[in-house]
């Protein structure tokens, strides 16, 4: 193969280095290469797999967009022109380059042509967006990710089997990744190794066919040569820790005149002092504490001259995706201290930081260090001061047992990371948002929800199998509705929110089920120690509790204190699923407010005309029905005169016998309705 210096191109490329898609829904992966012009490895990647997928032609779920980043910089073989690209994605910024007449570099021309080509492709309906930024260091050293902690970006990026570098958002600012993982899409950043060194694109090809595969494009059984992908990434990703925190950035402006001194390389240990480089004017640039060195700067432009970063260790790892999945939030303050050199702090440029979860008030406050991002999960340094931090108004909220107890255990975390004598951070969770567009406007097609039963609802039930695959999207969607509070959801309209509701219970009642696969009921996951599963607070809705104590849901809580009655609907008990076989079938589609009194019709009248579940015997005089039309009977003499009336309204056929049969309720089966066991 070629190296990247041989393969370096010499003359402007095009925008769109090509797509694949075979015209199924699914996950979106959009491939940056080249945002920096010196670093060309991810482009002829890209090509490498897009020539793969165009002479194999493998079935993908989804579809593959790669793009080249600084096209006038890579003719030149350079970072940038006038500005770096991939510093240009702050708000200020990508609304500058939307603005006709923009152009204050020539760097704004490809910033627009980028989003020109990214942006409409964001407005179709896909299950998640996944962005890959490929890179190369000047430095030698192993391949490694760099991403924003969130649990979405997490599992993807622990799957290549590469180091992963977490908090980059917290010290760099305006990256193309930071600007659409604040929109809640996934991305993940790779450095594939050294500019010049031929390995990286290699690297790059693996780190591709991993992502299309893990985020559910391909299925590895259509890819010969995975397995050898695979072990590539494992054993280049061999012998650095796992997991690490950026701790320190050394930032360069220009005419600073930084000189790194030879010889260092990524994932080297050095001590407090030890490193060595230097400016103009005489001044010795030395380490300002003990860590792990990360790209060390050796070319000529560049704002970051080195980065020092330490391992997290896996019990903190572990520890914060449980909180995070207990929903366990914490109002951050900022610390006072000096923002990086050259920029105001974070919380005085005018942008709102996202709103506490109502758990909050029931956890002490904790000292968000300088810099940190909005509204996610942050490594929280809990040195010293732990003891100041714990309000005694922490302890006066009245909670349930179950979420004093969750406090309790993070506000002793807190004080034990305090102590530690390594300076151990606790990973803070708060629930990952929603795009901003979500917040400011939810989005009431359910599009994405509707993505996941088109491809895993079928005529013999549901693919659980197939929606665990799909994890990414369906947390994306999750995140949607748990963005939802009390104010906005009070502003919509009825339909709107009764459709809310039925899918905010279908979509819990199938993660349950996935979250536990494989399991022979439902109602094996209840039992007599824990209660029923009906009762078990596992929706994270919290500003939405009907008691307004900002407690999680049960399912229960909504069906039987949201559902059935405010909306007051006999036909709701049609649309829901309680993952069994004897329940109604789970629509193949969303509820949706225009098309939801048509839908919940059309879900009665299969109900009521399915042989399997309800038997209208008219040579009996006998109709049989489903246990729900006894176990709920007071809903459907509401709406109608009797249950017969009822069954005689979307009763197929001439139903006016029914009027005069016989009423008899069959047994009702509460075995998993999964399509993978018929």
């Amino acid at each position: 193969m070629q190296s990247t210096l041989e393969a370096a191109p010499t003359k402007p490329i095009e925008r769109v280095l090509g797509s694949y898609s075979s015209g199924r829904s699914g996950v979106l992966v959009v491939v940056l290469g080249g945002l920096h012009g010196n670093e060309p490895a991810g482009i002829h990647a890209a090509r490498r797999v897009l020539a793969t997928l165009e002479r194999e032609q493998p079935e993908m779920r989804g579809a593959l967009l790669a793009l080249a980043g600084n096209t006038a910089a890579l003719a030149q073989g350079q970072r940038f022109i006038d500005r770096d690209l991939n510093r240009m994605w702050s708000e200020d910024d990508v609304r500058i380059a939307r603005e006709a007449g923009g152009d204050d570099c020539r760097e704004r021309g490809e910033q627009r042509a980028l989003l020109a080509e990214i942006e409409p492709r964001l407005a179709q309906s896909w299950s998640q967006v996944l962005f890959l930024d490929l890179h190369s260091t000047s430095a030698e050293g192993p391949p490694f990710c760099l991403v924003g902690d969130t649990l979405q970006n997490r599992r993807i990026a622990l799957r290549l089997k590469l180091p992963v570098i977490l908090g980059l958002e917290e010290n760099v600012e305006g990256t193309l990744l930071g600007h659409y993982g604040e929109q809640g899409h996934v991305a993940i950043g790779v450095e594939g190794g050294r500019h010049d060194d031929p390995r990286t694109i290699d690297h790059h090809e693996s780190v591709l066919w991993t992502v299309l595969v893990t985020a559910g494009l391909l299925v590895e059984a259509d890819l010969p040569e995975y397995a050898r992908h695979r072990a590539r990434l494992e054993t280049a990703g061999a012998g650095p820790p796992a997991v690490l925190e950026l701790l320190h950035r050394h930032a360069v402006e220009p005419g600073d005149g930084f000189r790194m001194e030879p010889g260092f390389v990524n994932f080297q240990p050095v001590e407090h002092g030890e490193l060595r480089a230097g400016a103009d004017g005489g001044q010795r640039i030395e380490a300002p504490r003990a860590g792990v060195l990360l790209m060390p700067l050796y070319q000529g432009q560049g704002q970051d001259g080195f980065f020092l970063g330490r391992r997290v260790r896996p019990f903190w790892l572990h520890l914060s995706t449980l909180l995070r999945r207990l929903r366990l939030g914490t109002r951050l303050q900022p610390a006072a201290g000096r923002a990086p050199r050259g920029r105001p702090p974070r919380r005085a440029r005018g942008r709102p930081p996202r709103r506490a979860l109502p758990l909050a008030r029931a956890l002490p406050p904790v000292r968000l260090p300088q810099g940190a991002s909005r509204g996610r999960a942050r490594l929280l340094h809990a040195q010293g001061g732990a003891a100041e931090a714990m309000s005694p108004m922490c302890l006066m909220s009245p909670m349930n047992p179950r979420r004093l107890a969750a406090a309790s255990l993070a506000a002793a975390l807190t004080i034990a990371c305090s102590s530690a004598s390594d300076g151990l951070r606790v990973l803070v969770p708060t629930v990952e948002r929603a795009p901003e567009t979500a917040t400011a406007g939810f989005d009431h097609s359910h599009a994405r929800w509707t993505a996941l039963l088109r491809e895993h609802v079928r005529p013999d039930g549901i693919d659980y199998r197939g929606f665990g695959k799909d994890i990414p999207a369906f947390d994306r969607y999750l995140a949607e509705l748990q963005a939802v509070d009390r104010p906005e959801l009070e502003g919509w309209t009825r339909e709107q929110r009764f459709a809310f509701w039925i899918n905010v219970y279908n979509a819990h009642v199938v993660r349950l089920i996935v979250d536990h696969y494989p399991v022979a009921s439902i109602k094996d996951l209840g039992g007599t120690v824990f209660g029923r599963i009906w009762d078990k607070k596992i929706v994270p809705l919290p500003d939405l509790d009907p008691e307004g104590k900002g407690a999680n849901l049960s399912l229960g809580t909504i069906e039987h204190e949201i559902l059935r009655p405010r909306f007051k609907d006999a036909r709701v008990h049609a649309a829901i699923n309680c993952a069994s076989v004897s329940c109604p079938p789970l629509l193949p589609e969303a509820f949706v407010a225009e098309r939801l009194d048509a839908q919940l019709d059309a879900v009665m009248h299969a109900f009521v005309a399915d042989p399997t579940r309800n038997r209208l015997d008219r040579e009996g005089h006998t109709i049989h029905l489903s246990k729900i039309f006894d176990w709920f009977a007071s809903d459907f003499e509401r709406d109608a005169e009797s249950v017969r009336a009822y069954v005689t309204k979307y009763a197929p056929a001439d139903p006016k016998w029914i009027a005069g049969a016989k009423v008899k309720y069959r047994d009702y089966s509460w075995k998993l309705n999964d399509a993978a066991e018929k």
